[in-house]
């Protein structure tokens, strides 16, 4: 802060450096042309405070920001400050300055007898201008500090945010709420005009206290200078109340994000279509405002998030759609360099993309997202140290890399995921306290973990899931309250019981998907009507029936697929859109049918027919999507599986056939995948089953070609090594 205010009085930065090295070495040396040198006209004591805020030992400095704040207040007033030390002429000096009116009177009464009455009114008439000028003076020097405040705040915030230390100035918030309770205290309340500058600040520092995790603290911050402005403003609709209604829909945008990391979607989407109002009033009377343009398009995608993940697809890409076209209007306002709006319309085309993966058109996805990464790798190229910019590339890259995923393109995934990880733990270790960072690395953890379990990399999978697993139980020891942090670790110990199941270890497998199913249980007793919660109870219920069978369990695992089959009929019910949903649904009709059809062959047949026809549409309308056409796959099999149990060999076969020939080109399409020559051994196996001896043959010859490849790299699925087994011995 010494050296930011140096900077603003002299014009040039105090250490003569180049490098942030050589700065830090400057500043530890004391090496600074002094400032009166600089600036000749500077006042001394202001000067002096300069030179104690820069002191080399830290304990000659200022002891924090409120004490520096308080003798720059002081110097403002034109009282003595610390910081100088006064000769008695100058306190003198300044002691008659001060009790101007009370000397001149004291000398008056010398000399009464001696002047006329004539003289008295001039000097009446002198102390009034003396005292006006004494005013003036102090109003010139409070303005001045003020803006030298605004100055100092506005450059801290940019130069914290690129290097992703916000949270330094959490610690500041307690000061900064006594500093403005007792400018309220002043006669006549506190200005309108510190009013606004306190919203500003303390906007600001609740950002800061919600990443670094005092989310408790920053909905506090907010909420209490919310009720200020607001009192403010009144019901005041002019000019002059622009900003305050501005920096209102700001509070309640921010607000809303508090209660969305909690998991109260209610009061969140209440915050934010509050704010959404509160912009759109100002914007219409004020609609080149790009600060609230900004604003404004980030709030609208809050709200496309929450009905996206509602299974409201027209509406969220409505949000999505009303926010781009705002952020395009700040574009056109910006400045040759509009780093902020380049990013924000960057997001625009991420937020877009989604929707078309929900609905299934994974070409507009990609190409949405490349357009995504492309803005945001060009900012990165010329703001390389930038860790905001660095954050939003991860971003994008993680989302690209698990479309890749779901287009069975693993290879391309896991690099994608990797390229992503260097550039977040040199952000983790520039500021390992960074919860926002935190999070971002576990589910990166997580997602690389997965994606190295499809490709049958088990161990180093599961060793991935369980690192991310520490992470996200540390955030949550932070603030257990915070529903999205437990919406995280409920996934990592699901895809780490996956890990355990595919290691063979199922007893394991089950207890941890009993973990994530406790964890989603509480998140949706809190809130039964979310539907995100809901989905992820439905994938736990899906998870241990298909465990089950693995231990024999047939009526535990025929009881999940019920508990699963019952939300997904719901939520397919409630957004028949979601293209996720669909196939969760029809993957547990499959699933269901195959268990049921060995007692109730009628009803196993029509789920598993009813999930096949749900998945077809799904791979007719995206044919890039692996997912798809894994379900109906599955389906295939089952219903060779259920027609077993009928004794129709000809429908037997035919879903055998129909199943070799997808698997076989999906194999040929995605050849580092290590499920999908499990799956077409599998219906070679069925094939074989029901040959003549010749054709049988074959058929186990190429369960053997397609598994031994697997089983020597340590990549095959240890519940499928009796197939493997069964193909060796021709059986």
């Amino acid at each position: 802060l010494g050296a930011m205010l140096y900077h603003l009085l002299a014009g040039v930065p105090p250490y003569n450096a180049r490098t942030a090295t050589e700065v830090i070495a400057a500043a530890a040396l004391g090496k600074v042309i002094p400032l009166v040198e600089r600036e000749e006209g500077t006042p001394l004591d202001l000067v002096a405070i300069v030179e104690r805020a820069m002191a080399p030992v830290p304990a000659k400095r200022y002891p924090n920001a409120g004490d520096l704040a308080d003798e720059l207040r002081r110097f403002q007033t034109g009282q003595l400050v610390s910081a100088h030390r006064y000769t008695t002429a100058q306190k003198v000096r300044r002691w008659i300055k001060k009790h101007r009116a009370a000397v001149t009177i004291g000398s008056l009464s010398v000399v009464a007898f001696a002047v006329t009455g004539t003289l008295a009114i001039r000097q009446i008439v002198y102390e009034r201008d003396a005292a006006q000028y004494e005013r003036t003076l102090a109003d010139t020097r409070r303005q001045a500090a003020e803006g030298l405040i605004d100055k100092m705040l506005s450059d801290v915030k940019v130069r914290l945010v690129q290097i992703g230390r916000l949270d330094l100035l959490a610690n500041l918030g307690s000061q900064i709420r006594e500093y403005y309770a007792t400018l309220a205290t002043i006669p006549g309340g506190m200005p309108s005009g510190d009013v606004s500058r306190m919203a500003v600040a303390v906007e600001l520092i609740g950002r800061a206290e919600r990443d670094s995790g005092k989310t408790e603290r920053a909905l506090k911050t907010w909420t209490d200078v919310r009720d200020q402005v607001a009192a403010l403003v009144g019901s005041d609709l002019g000019d002059d109340t622009l900003g305050a209604r501005a920096m209102l829909a700001r509070l309640d945008f921010q607000i809303g994000t508090i209660y969305q990391g909690r998991g109260k979607i209610a009061s969140a989407i209440d915050s934010y279509q509050t704010a959404r109002t509160g912009f759109t009033k100002v914007l219409a009377q004020a609609p080149n405002l790009r600060q609230v343009l900004l604003h404004a398009g980030e709030n609208h995608d809050r709200l496309g998030d929450l009905l996206r993940n509602d299974g409201k697809v027209d509406k969220s890409l409505a949000e999505y759609t009303q926010g781009k076209q705002l952020r395009h209007r700040a574009m056109a306002l910006a400045a040759d360099n509009p780093s902020e709006e380049v990013l924000a319309v960057s997001t625009s085309h991420l937020k877009l993309g989604s929707v078309a993966q929900m609905r299934g058109d994974t070409k507009t996805a990609f190409a949405e997202y490349d357009r995504a990464l492309r803005l945001r790798e060009t900012l990165l190229e010329s703001q390389p140290d930038n860790v905001e910019v660095q954050e939003r590339v991860i971003d994008v890259q993680n989302t690209l890399a698990d479309l890749q995923r779901l287009t069975g393109d693993d290879g391309s995934a896991i690099k994608t995921y990797e390229m992503a990880r260097p550039l977040l733990e040199g952000m983790l270790h520039r500021d390992p306290a960074n919860t926002s960072w935190k999070r971002l690395y576990g589910n990166l953890l997580a997602d690389i973990g997965f994606t190295l379990l499809d490709d049958g990399s088990f161990k180093a999978g599961l060793a991935e899931l369980e690192h991310a697993i520490a992470v996200q139980q540390d955030l949550i020891a932070r603030d257990p309250t915070n529903a999205s942090w437990q919406v995280d670790l409920s996934r990592s110990y699901t895809r780490a019981g996956d890990g355990h199941i595919y290691l063979g270890a199922v007893d394991r497998g089950i207890k941890t998907y009993e973990t994530a199913l406790e964890l989603r249980r509480a998140l949706t007793a809190n809130s039964p009507k979310n539907v995100p919660y809901r989905r992820s109870l439905a994938w736990s219920y899906a998870k241990l029936g298909n465990a089950y069978v693995h231990q024999t369990e047939l009526a535990k695992a025929m009881a999940s697929h019920e508990q699963a089959l019952e939300v997904r009929v719901a939520l397919v019910n409630d957004s028949p859109q979601h293209t996720g949903f669909r196939n969760e649904l029809a993957s547990t009709e499959i699933a269901l049918g195959r268990l049921i059809a060995a007692k109730d062959v009628k009803r196993g047949a029509a789920l598993v027919r009813s999930g096949v026809d749900r998945a077809r549409t799904l791979v007719a309308a995206d044919p890039f999507n692996q997912e798809w056409k894994e379900t109906v796959t599955q389906g295939l099999i089952s219903t060779a599986e259920v027609a077993k149990h009928a004794g129709d060999l000809v429908t037997r076969r035919t879903a055998l056939e129909e199943a070799i020939a997808i698997a076989t080109q999906t194999t040929a399409a995605a050849p580092h995948n290590a499920q999908w020559p499990v799956f077409l051994a599998e219906i070679h196996a069925g094939i074989a089953e029901i040959s003549d001896p010749q054709k049988a043959a074959a058929s186990w010859r190429a369960v053997r070609e397609l598994l031994e490849p697997l089983a020597k790299a340590g990549r095959l699925y240890a519940l499928k090594k009796p197939l493997l087994d069964r193909a060796r011995a021709g059986r």
